[in-house]
C-alpha cells in the first residue's frame, strides 16, 4: 500500500522552505573598520556591499538547519502513514436511528465514505461496523467493504424517537477495542459523547410544519375528527392541505398559516361510509408528517351481565360509563364479563372472566382500622389505596391459589382468581382470571375511590384483550402489536398492508410462536392482522412525533476531526514521530548556536 497522509493539509508547512531561502538571499551591509596591518583582518566570507538586499545564496549551517525544521515540521504535520504488513483499522458508527435522521441520509452516507476512505488508507485492512443507538435493534452492517457499509445505510429507515446512545457506543467500543475509531453519527450535536467516541453531526436547521395528533368521536350524532398541525420552524410557513378517503375521494384544498412555533387544530366531519381516511399536508423536506391516516377507531366491544343486589347496582352502571364499549349484554346472549355478588360467603358459578364482591353486613358495622396496603402486581401499580375505608363485616376467603393484589392487615380485599377459561375466551391458556373483591363495596367508599375506578378499568381492559374480535387501533411507526393480541394464539397471522382504497398492498404470515418482534410498518398507511377469516386488529398507521419533527437544533460538526484517534498502531512511521521532534529541537538549538557564534564574531572590538 503506498504512503498516505492523515492530514494532507499539513504539507501547506512546505511554504517554509522558500521562505527560509529568501531570507538567507538577503545578506547584510559590510562594515569598514581601519586596521593597522592586514594579518589582523580576520579570514571570513564575503558579505554584501550594498546592505540587506537580494544577492547570491550563501551556503550556511543555520540556513540548513533551518529547512531541515521544517521538512519535520511538515511530515509531522501532514501524518503520512506507511501500514505495516497484516495492520487492521477499525471503524465503528452509532447511527441515531430517529426520524428525523431521514431528512439528512445523504449527508450522512457522503461523510462516511470519506470517513472510510481516510480509515482504509490507515491499515492493510478496515473492517466496519455500523450500529443503532437503540441496542435492541440489529446491526446494521458488519464486514470489511466499505461500498456494502454504504448501501446498508441508503436501505436504513429510521423512524425512532429520540434514544440515549450510551449503551450502543459502549458496545461498540468492546467491539472495535481501544485502538478503533468509534464514531456517533447524527443531525443535533450532543457536548460529551462516552467510550472515547467522535460526534458525526450531520444535520442543518430546516422549515417543517407537519400533524402532530389527531382524534375522532361524536358530535351531534355525526362522526368527527380533530387534528392538530403545528409549525415547528423559525419562520412563518404556508400550507395546503386535504382530505382523502376511500376509493380516491378528496375533499376541497385550505390554506393554513401558522407563525414560528404556532399551532392550530383542524377538524371535520367524516364522509358518510367511509372506512380509511388520511389527511394531506403540502410537501416539505420532512415528509413523515405531512400526512396522518386514520380510521373511525373503536375498542373491541365488550359485554357484561350481572346478578347483584340493589345496593350494589351501581357498580354496573358506573362500569358502564367510564369502560369505553361496554355495554350490558342483552337477554339470552352470552356475556364477555360478569359481575356476581356473594351473601351466603359463596359466589353464584361464574366460568369465565367476571367481577365478583361481597354482599354480607350491615350498614352499622365498624370501620377496620389495620392499614391498607398494595401488593407490587401490574393491576395496582401507581394507585393509592391508604384511604380505602372498609366496614369489619363477613368477607369472601381467599383460595390458596389466590393472588391478592390489596389487603387490610392480615385480611384480603382485592385479589385475582385463576378459573378455567370458557369456550372462546382465552383457549389454550392456563387459565383466565376473575377479580375477586373479598369486602361489601356498599359498606365502603369503593364508589368515591379513583384508585378502585383504575383497577376496575384495567381489569376490563385484560378482558378486552383476551376477547378475539376486531380492534380498530391508531397505531404508530413500528409500534409493537403483540400487547394488542390476544395472549393465546389459534395458529399462523397473516400481516396485510392496505392502501387507502383497502386493497391489498402486501402480505405476510408470521409463525403464533413469532408475536414478540411483530411491529407496525415503518412508513403510515393502514395495517390489518388477521387469523384465518377473523380480523385482529384493523389500524392505522401515523407519525406524529412533535419532537422529531423540531430540527431548530440540528447542526453540522466536520467528521475529520475524529481523524485524530485513529491508532497508528498499524504505521511504520509511528515509532519514529518521537524521533522527529528530538530532532527538530535538536536542529532548533544547534541553528541558534551558529546564528550567536557568528553574531559575536561580526561585534566590534
Amino acid at each position: 500500500m503506498p504512503l498516505t497522509f492523515a492530514n494532507p493539509m499539513g504539507l501547506l508547512a512546505l511554504l517554509g522552505v522558500p521562505a527560509v531561502l529568501a531570507i538567507h538571499f538577503l545578506q547584510r551591509r559590510t562594515r569598514t573598520i581601519p586596521v593597522s596591518t592586514l594579518f589582523l583582518i580576520e579570514q571570513r566570507r564575503d558579505q554584501s556591499r550594498l546592505g540587506r538586499r537580494i544577492d547570491r545564496l550563501i551556503s550556511s549551517v543555520p540556513m540548513w538547519l533551518q529547512l531541515l525544521m521544517v521538512l519535520l515540521l511538515a511530515a509531522h504535520l501532514s501524518q503520512p502513514r506507511l501500514p505495516v504488513a497484516g495492520s487492521v483499522q477499525r471503524l465503528a458508527v452509532v447511527v441515531d436511528d430517529s426520524a428525523s435522521m431521514r431528512v439528512f441520509k445523504r449527508d450522512l452516507t457522503r461523510q462516511l465514505a470519506a470517513l472510510a476512505e481516510r480509515c482504509r488508507s490507515m491499515a492493510r485492512r478496515t473492517e466496519f461496523l455500523v450500529l443503532l443507538a437503540d441496542p435492541a435493534q440489529p446491526r446494521l452492517y458488519a464486514g470489511d467493504s466499505s461500498s456494502a457499509m454504504l448501501q446498508a445505510i441508503e436501505r436504513w429507515n429510521p423512524v425512532g424517537g429520540p434514544v440515549d446512545p450510551t449503551a450502543s457506543l459502549r458496545l461498540a467500543r468492546e467491539r472495535v477495542g481501544t485502538h478503533g475509531l468509534v464514531v456517533f453519527a447524527t443531525d443535533t450535536p450532543l457536548e460529551k459523547l462516552p467510550a472515547d467516541a467522535e460526534l458525526l453531526a450531520v444535520g442543518h436547521p430546516i422549515a417543517n410544519m407537519g400533524f402532530t395528533g389527531l382524534t375522532t368521536g361524536e358530535k351531534d350524532g355525526q362522526a368527527v375528527w380533530r387534528a392538530l398541525i403545528s409549525n415547528r420552524g423559525s419562520s412563518p410557513q404556508e400550507r395546503t392541505w386535504h382530505l382523502e378517503w376511500d376509493q380516491g375521494n378528496r375533499g376541497d384544498a385550505a390554506v393554513v398559516r401558522l407563525a414560528a412555533g404556532g399551532m392550530e387544530s383542524l377538524s371535520g366531519v367524516m364522509p358518510a361510509g367511509a372506512a380509511r381516511l388520511r389527511l394531506v399536508l403540502g410537501p416539505d423536506e420532512f415528509g413523515l408528517d405531512d400526512s396522518f391516516a386514520f380510521l373511525a377507531a373503536a375498542p373491541k366491544p365488550l359485554s357484561f351481565s350481572h346478578q347483584l343486589p340493589d345496593a350494589l347496582g351501581w357498580m354496573p352502571e358506573r362500569l358502564g360509563r367510564s369502560v369505553p364499549g361496554l355495554t350490558e349484554a342483552s337477554s339470552g346472549n352470552p356475556a364477555d364479563l360478569t359481575l356476581a355478588a356473594a351473601s351466603d360467603g359463596q359466589f353464584p358459578t361464574v366460568t369465565g372472566p367476571g367481577i365478583l364482591m361481597s354482599a354480607a353486613g350491615e350498614a352499622d358495622a365498624r370501620t377496620l382500622a389495620q392499614p391498607v396496603v398494595a401488593a407490587r402486581h401490574p393491576m395496582v401499580a401507581g394507585l393509592f389505596w391508604e384511604t380505602l375505608a372498609v366496614q369489619d363485616v363477613p368477607m369472601v376467603p381467599a383460595k390458596p391459589d389466590d393472588v391478592v393484589l390489596v389487603w387490610c392487615g392480615p385480611r384480603p380485599l382485592v385479589s385475582l382468581r385463576p378459573v378455567p377459561p370458557p369456550a372462546g375466551i382465552l383457549a389454550g391458556t392456563a387459565s383466565a382470571q376473575q377479580l375477586v373483591l373479598h369486602f361489601n363495596p356498599a359498606l365502603s367508599n369503593m364508589e368515591r375511590l379513583p384508585a378502585a375506578a383504575v383497577l376496575l378499568l384495567r381489569y376490563c381492559e385484560e378482558v378486552r384483550l383476551a376477547k378475539r374480535g376486531t380492534a380498530r387501533e391508531q397505531l404508530e411507526p413500528r409500534q409493537a402489536l403483540a400487547p394488542l393480541l390476544p395472549g393465546d394464539p389459534r395458529g399462523d397471522l397473516t400481516i396485510e398492508t392496505l392502501d387507502l382504497a383497502g386493497r391489498i398492498v402486501n402480505s405476510r404470515s408470521v409463525p403464533s410462536n413469532g408475536l414478540a418482534g411483530l411491529r407496525a410498518p415503518d412508513e403510515p398507511g393502514f395495517l390489518r392482522v388477521r387469523e384465518g377469516d377473523t380480523i385482529l386488529i384493523d389500524g392505522a398507521v401515523a407519525f406524529a412525533d412533535a419532537r422529531e419533527g423540531d430540527f431548530r437544533a440540528c447542526a453540522t460538526r466536520d467528521p475529520m476531526a475524529g481523524m485524530a484517534s485513529v491508532s497508528t498502531a498499524g504505521d511504520a512511521l509511528g515509532p519514529w514521530w518521537p524521533m522527529v521532534i528530538l530532532l527538530v529541537l535538536v536542529a532548533l538549538l544547534t541553528s541558534w548556536a551558529f546564528v550567536g557564534k557568528e553574531a559575536r564574531a561580526n561585534a566590534p572590538a
